[in-house]
């Protein structure tokens, strides 16, 4: 397809059929000659889509502009290549020339967006023994920072920003064994949708505990849940002792252990851990339990539980802070650059004490949701090492050795994304990406889902 200077691919599926005829006469509007009254074919519908550099577009955007638009799919063998051609000589034959735009408007989005990514990663150029990414059915919404469970074959989207304005309360469900997205469904208004704890019995129940609930830098809440999957049954729990932001979340020996994160300031660290007995989901006690602080206190860090053990990874040390007094806690991002560090501990659940074990390589955080545990081996990786550089390397701690090696590399510097892995793929879904492999600070917010073969 060709590449205009001034088109725009939208993502969406759209009835727009009147701007396609109006535009075919646009020579006429723009050549030296009498101008000609053209027919009115009544007034395009109000739109608001997302371009091919995720940037929104909407018929308010191209108010005062005449535009021309066609409607194709790459997939297309026949009438699209023409229209795509025509629209390229339209644009030879105009010049340049900022009233005039031209677009192209996808039918079939997932599978642009599909293309798109693939392109992205495949210029790139790498080679084995580098991973090689495949890229899948893009997830419907692009999402950052949401919580993820992975249960069997089924992975659990829980929540996330959309945009900063746009805190979703929602729960999206991708098919591992199918390699497809089967379902989604609306969560409570009450349930925090961002920065909260979040684990699972790894059988029936998800675990959602404090967090942020509204969007751009709201504060944290009490609020705690249990989802009951099977049932699609939301639960009660006992709320925290205190509001927590990004919170250690995990389950063990039928017990919720909750550490960490930073008061619902967003900044003031916090080292206080809870713990709560469940059973099939229920609280077995009213109120939390006080447990050892951990040494290190701070948030966004990946966690993982094994053998009786808890372990986590890397953090930062306070975060975007909203304006003072504002009702709608617009983030001040004037706040202080937060810190990131590389340490990380293990707790040990039977005699309730925690122990330093080997640092990241480098200070990490943003990595709750991308972690993978093999048992002896543990993978974390991507988020970022400060505000304004992401990562893309794969990191691998052997437990054992109490030791890290680098085992690979993401697709792309990738923030706030979450992990999947089901017979001998590992996927990565959605996050922020860096503005490019240059420029590592914050870019666009995916719908992406990737794979690759993987094992240890």
């Amino acid at each position: 397809m060709k590449a205009f200077s001034r088109a725009a691919i939208l993502y969406a599926t759209v009835s727009l059929l009147g701007s396609v005829i109006v535009g075919w006469k646009l020579v006429d509007v723009f050549a030296a000659r009498p101008r000609v009254s053209l027919p009115s074919y009544g007034h395009v519908p109000a739109f608001r889509l997302v371009d091919h550099r995720g940037q929104p577009i909407s018929d308010e955007s191209l108010r005062g502009t005449v535009w021309v638009a066609d409607f194709i799919f790459t997939r297309c063998a026949g009438q699209c290549p023409m229209m795509s051609e025509r629209l390229a000589q339209l644009d030879h034959a105009l010049g340049a020339d900022a009233r005039l735009k031209l677009i192209s408007f996808t039918v079939d989005p997932d599978w642009e967006y599909q293309i798109k990514e693939q392109f992205y990663f495949d210029r790139l150029e790498r080679k084995p023994p580098d991973l090689i990414w495949q890229a899948c059915r893009p997830l419907p919404l692009a999402r950052v920072e949401s919580g993820c469970v992975q249960l069997g074959d089924q992975l659990y989207i829980v929540g996330g920003y959309s945009t900063l304005d746009q805190a979703l309360s929602e729960i999206a469900i991708f098919d591992l064994r199918a390699n497809k997205w089967s379902g989604r469904f609306p969560m409570p208004s009450d349930v925090p949708q961002t920065h909260q704890g979040i684990c699972s019995d790894k059988k029936r129940y998800i675990f959602l505990l404090s967090g942020q609930l509204g969007p751009q830098c709201s504060p944290s809440v009490l609020n705690c849940f249990t989802l009951d999957v099977q049932e699609r049954r939301w639960l009660e729990l006992p709320p925290l002792p205190e509001p927590r932001y990004a919170p250690v979340a995990q389950f063990c020996n039928e017990r919720i252990y909750v550490c960490g994160g930073t008061r619902e300031d967003r900044w003031t660290l916090a080292s206080d851990h809870w713990s709560l007995g469940i059973a099939e989901g229920r609280p077995l006690e009213r109120q939390w339990r006080r447990e050892s602080s951990i040494p290190r206190g701070g948030m966004h860090r990946a966690s993982t539980v094994t053998d009786e053990k808890i372990y986590v990874f890397g953090g930062q040390e306070g975060d975007v802070k909203p304006y003072p007094h504002d009702p709608k806690f617009m983030c001040n991002w004037s706040t202080p650059l937060e810190q990131g560090f590389p340490d990380c501990f293990c707790y040990d659940v039977l005699r309730k004490t925690w122990a330093a074990i080997a640092p990241l390589p480098v200070p990490l955080s943003h990595t709750e949701a991308a972690v993978i545990n093999f048992g002896r081996n543990i993978l974390v990786g991507g988020g970022h090492l400060e505000r304004y550089t992401y990562h893309d390397q794969i990191y691998c701690y052997d437990r054992e050795k109490n030791e890290w090696r680098a085992v690979g590399l993401w697709p792309d510097p990738i923030k706030g994304f979450v992990f999947g892995y089901f017979n001998g793929w590992l996927y990565v879904i959605t996050g922020q990406r860096s503005k490019s492999m240059e420029d590592l600070g914050p870019g666009e917010t995916l719908r992406s889902t990737w794979r690759t073969r993987f094992k240890i």
